[in-house]
């Protein structure tokens, strides 16, 4: 027997319990808010009513969310059981089944125009909201994110509850499309009336990144530390961040101090349930080969990155943190399993033809490439995979701080066969896409920079 509740929002949840549906109103409501508690809250959901069907939706899109081609057999176990009771469901629920089954399928943009048409019936349903902008994320298409929440802001105001949450969405879309100032003055206001908006605080740091603000980044990204104990691996990520301010402010001690302690801790509670997290490792990825760009001996800690990246040569998942698996392998002189990563990244966008292929073939399979010429010292060949590639590598998705890795190496590269020309065209595109006033920054000199004895 099923019963019709709303979440805080107004929307349909179909449960046989309040309890249920209160339950699953905190997943999805803290799943959008990057809190590590979702899954659990759907598991306690099934417990409580298991003919829940949309419960059985959302532990798909959560099993999904960590895209790991090895979850494969939970997502489909979620939607076998979510399928029978379609009927059950309403018409927002089982749009949210359509959008489960178009991710599983790795179809993410089917995903997100079944999001865009349940904002446009409840346009403050902030699931939607989150999901559509992290699948765009992922393929960089944050002109299209950016749309979405453009369209649904006339429907929230601060009477709807987790306004917030909508002004870190909304401020992420301006940063990445380039309007800096109404992003920043969004992701404040979102922090300043919810300080654990988490979304808020990277957007905001964003921000200060694009601008080469990195004092400001330090002092703030310290003042919001204290709000991220809920926060899922973000955390993680808010850290990378701080890295990247005191990377910038030549501060490498602080850097691998953090790295170790709040990036890359093992023994910590979430990484320990789950190391080889895909954005995990592309923070660990990233972080330490910017450090030894720099100089900076970064000692054994590739090893473990590389040991989690060999099992993960045929995921087809995340094309940019393919590129990270193979910068991994590559750094740890692990060259026949990158060149396997690679033949496997080929392969599957020769077969599969769907969007995800697309961003293997314009930007990971040349990022790919690229990662193991670097490592073998074959810097014309960088130049020969990246040069081609430059300008669309926000196919890649990610950010703009996040892509700037692979304009470094390229660079790196150009430096180091004395292409001065290259060098200079690195510089206009990376400032072509708003980061601020390269040549003031660390990594962009016509000569290495060393800051190995600054710390």
């Amino acid at each position: 027997m099923t019963d019709r509740f709303e979440d805080a929002r107004g929307h349909t949840i179909t449960a046989a319990s309040a309890a249920a549906a209160a339950m699953l109103d905190e997943a999805t409501t803290g799943f959008a808010r990057f809190r590590a508690s979702s899954m659990r809250q759907v598991r306690t959901a099934l417990a409580e009513d298991p003919a829940c069907g949309f419960a059985h939706v959302m532990g798909a899109i959560l099993a999904h969310s960590v895209r790991d081609a090895r979850r494969a057999d939970a997502v489909a176990g979620f939607l076998a059981s979510a399928e029978p009771l379609a009927g059950t469901m309403s018409w927002r629920e089982r749009r949210y089944l359509d959008v489960a089954k178009s991710l599983a399928a790795l179809r993410p943009t089917e995903a997100v125009v079944a999001c865009e048409e349940i904002l446009e019936a409840g346009p403050t349903d902030i699931l939607a909201l989150r999901l559509a902008q992290l699948e765009l994320f992922w393929l960089g298409e944050m002109d299209w994110s950016e749309d979405i929440s453009a369209r649904v802001a006339p429907a929230w105001s601060a009477e709807v509850p987790t306004y917030p949450t909508f002004l870190s969405c909304r401020a992420f879309d301006l940063e990445e499309t380039g309007r800096m100032d109404e992003a920043e003055r969004l992701a404040r206001e979102a922090v300043e009336r919810e300080p654990e908006e988490v979304w808020g605080a990277h957007a905001l740091a964003h921000v200060l990144f694009m601008q080469n603000r990195a004092a400001e980044g330090v002092d703030f990204l310290a003042r919001q530390q204290r709000h991220w104990e809920a926060a899922n691996n973000i955390a993680h990520h808010l850290y990378w961040h701080q890295c990247l301010f005191h990377l910038e402010r030549r501060e490498p001690e602080a850097v691998l101090a953090i790295y170790d302690e709040r990036v890359r801790n093992l023994e910590s509670k979430m990484q320990k349930a789950l190391p080889d997290f895909y954005l995990d490792i592309q923070n660990g990825v990233s972080m330490l080969l910017r450090l030894e760009m720099l100089g900076v001996d970064v000692g054994e800690r590739w090893q473990e990155l590389a040991g989690w990246s060999a099992e993960r040569l045929d995921d087809p998942s995340s094309p940019f943190t393919s590129a990270h698996y193979a910068l991994a392998l590559a750094a740890s002189g692990r060259f026949a399993e990158a060149e396997t990563l690679l033949a496997d990244a080929r392969a599957f966008a020769a077969s599969d033809g769907g969007p995800l292929a697309e961003s293997f073939l314009a930007a990971a399979i040349p990022g790919i490439a690229a990662a193991i010429a670097y490592r073998k010292g074959d810097h014309a060949a960088v130049l020969d995979a990246l040069l081609p590639a430059r300008w669309s590598l926000w196919r890649f998705g990610g950010s703009h701080a996040q892509r700037e890795l692979f304009h470094l190496m390229l660079l790196d590269s150009a430096r180091r066969l004395g292409r001065g020309d290259v060098v200079g065209w690195v510089r206009r595109g990376v400032r072509a896409v708003g980061i601020a006033d390269p040549e003031a920054r660390i990594g962009y000199a016509d000569t290495p920079v060393s800051i190995a004895a600054e710390g």
